[in-house]
């Protein structure tokens, strides 16, 4: 008799309601995982960003406990410091994301002493957790993915009027870049008034001062009637679709990016990307798809991630001069 029959095959422990990529990844493998046959259960992270508000499937509702239920296997997705608290099964796994060459060497001791093995999403997070001092044996490239049947070039149009639709998406937070694009625009719309700018944003109480910055750019540019459109409502995967197909291209001058999802998405909607040549969508990106930035210098990390962090500034991250 199958001792393990009265298991779960997975238990999945995120963040599940929230817009955060780690949420969206953690849902889809989920879903995945139930439509290959075996049999998972969530235990949801309620720490932020959680969002009660998040509609969910049924799917994905009814496979959510508030117990503890006993699995074979643990896939975390939690920040590493409650790898210890979460990881209770025989075989534990986590998906571990940073944005810049040198993690945080908390992250490293917990993975060491906590997982068996750490799923990254990029060759620069797996370099960059080797080289922080994880063991090669105990880290695996496990690249994201998009769902296809909703993120394609089906009802894409392409134009070739002299209007230039440019957008981005992405959190308000530094690393992701935006206070960049808002200076370049700025800029560039005096030079080229038949730019426009779609922003695709949520101020998030825990990215305050990042939000601060925002509402004063956007402040700014409403006194020198620069036009320019701020989505900061939720929208669904199709409605995101829709979005990426209607823009022109999307721009990302972020700092530091693990995959950088939403490049990715934009790609498979047919709007190429613009961003830095840097970190995590390297492995996807390049002057044959899009068009990469690559001058920028190398900066401290300091400021570009929560203060939750202490170890952070011994990172190196990119920054556009």
């Amino acid at each position: 008799r199958d001792p393990y029959m009265t298991l779960f095959d997975f238990r999945i422990v995120s963040v599940i309601r929230s817009l955060v990529s780690w949420a969206k990844v953690s849902r889809e493998l989920a879903q995945a995982l139930l439509r290959k046959g075996y049999r998972v259960c969530i235990e949801e992270d309620e720490s932020e960003p959680y969002d009660p508000d998040f509609p969910l499937t049924n799917e994905l509702k009814a496979i959510i406990s508030k117990n503890e239920k006993p699995a074979k296997i643990d896939l975390l997705v939690v920040r590493p410091e409650l790898f210890e608290k979460f990881g209770r099964s025989k075989i534990r796994l986590a998906i571990m994301v940073f944005e810049a060459p040198a993690w945080p060497v908390s992250w490293v001791r917990a993975a060491k002493d906590h997982i068996d093995l750490a799923l990254v999403p990029s060759t620069f997070c797996r370099d960059g957790l080797i080289s922080s001092g994880l063991p090669p044996a105990q880290v695996e490239l496990l690249p994201h993915g998009i769902d296809q049947t909703i993120f394609n070039t089906e009802g894409k149009i392409y134009t070739q009027n002299k209007d230039l639709k440019v957008l981005f998406v992405g959190t308000p937070a530094r690393r992701k870049g935006l206070d960049i694009l808002l200076c370049a625009f700025e800029k560039a719309v005096s030079i080229s008034p038949n730019l426009s700018l779609t922003i695709k944003t949520k101020a998030w109480p825990f990215r305050e001062d990042a939000v601060n910055d925002l509402e004063q750019k956007f402040s700014d540019f409403r006194a020198n009637k620069i036009s320019f459109n701020w989505i900061p409502n939720f929208l669904s995967e199709e409605e995101l679709s829709q979005l990426y197909q209607s823009h022109d291209v999307l721009c990302l001058p972020h700092r530091g990016e693990g995959f950088a999802m939403t490049c990715l998405e934009s790609m498979a909607c047919g709007t190429p990307v613009i961003a830095t040549a840097w970190s995590g969508l390297l492995d996807y990106f390049d002057a044959s798809v899009g068009w990469p930035m690559e001058e920028f210098h190398r900066c401290s990390s300091e400021g570009l991630f929560p203060d939750s962090f202490p170890d952070n500034k011994f990172a190196i991250t990119g920054d556009r001069k």
